[in-house]
């Protein structure tokens, strides 16, 4: 699957959870990125795992997953403006 079908797929799945949805739009660690921070607020380490969950098939490795959320972050802040 190429990446933009992927990024397709993982809006739409995205559709149906806005927690995780806010999660993605509102991440901004400069330190560690997506792939790896350790988020210490309970409510953002369970969206974390939550967007692991819904959106990693495990084709990507960490750095293409890392790209990967900052493209749906892009697409999201920019439907929302």
């Amino acid at each position: 699957m190429s990446i933009e079908q992927q990024i397709a797929v993982a809006l739409e799945i995205l559709k149906e959870h806005p927690d995780v949805v806010e999660y993605i739009k509102t991440f901004n660690n400069p330190y560690g990125g997506f792939m790896y921070t350790v988020e210490d607020n309970n409510k953002r380490h369970y969206l974390q795992q939550k967007t692991n969950e819904l959106l990693n098939d495990g084709s990507h490795s960490g750095a293409s997953w890392g790209l990967f959320l900052r493209e749906i972050q892009a697409i999201l802040l920019s439907e929302s403006r």
